[in-house]
């Protein structure tokens, strides 16, 4: 999963972004990301660890981000997914 472009630079707004997918991932019954942050100076910041979704989670995943999406100001971190929720391993 990457975050979504407008998210790249801004760390606050990222780490936001990534305490709403694991909202979603809890309600849809899913582990969350396991998030580690780099701290010698390379060139990422954090990295993100989960496990592989089976292809209902991913249903389950990408109807909660929909729903959530509809519910959203704009501006708000669930509205500003603009690239599918999806779980590594998957395409």
């Amino acid at each position: 999963m990457r975050p979504p472009a407008s998210l790249r630079g801004k760390h606050l707004d990222f780490l936001k972004w990534m305490a709403v997918q694991d909202e979603i991932a809890k309600e849809a019954g899913v582990a969350t990301v396991q998030l580690y942050a780099h701290i010698n100076g390379d060139s990422w910041d954090y990295v993100g660890i989960a496990p592989v979704a089976t292809p209902e989670q991913d249903k389950k995943l990408d109807e909660i981000t929909a729903k959530r999406r509809r519910l959203t100001l704009p501006g708000h971190p669930a509205a500003r997914a603009d690239e599918p929720r999806r779980t590594p391993g998957r395409a």
